[in-house]
């Protein structure tokens, strides 16, 4: 099986590129930014109203010859 990074686009919503001006808000702080893109994401994307959304945050460390498409990133 072949890893790889994967961002689909949103139903309905705009795909943008790494140049969308409004990705500028990541600079300075990105593990706030990240971290508050994804809780929002998980959020738009609820398949039951009536269950909790749950978004978990693990810390790792990985050796960067095991980093899956580093080189692509």
């Amino acid at each position: 099986m072949q890893t790889f990074w994967n961002f689909p686009a949103v139903s309905g919503g705009n795909i943008n590129s790494i140049n969308n001006a409004g990705l500028e808000t990541f600079r300075g702080n990105e593990i706030d930014s990240l971290t508050r893109e994804i809780c929002q994401n998980s959020l738009d994307t609820v398949k039951n109203q009536e269950q909790p959304v749950i978004v978990e945050f693990k810390d790792f460390t990985i050796q960067s010859e095991k980093f899956p498409g580093l080189n692509q990133l």
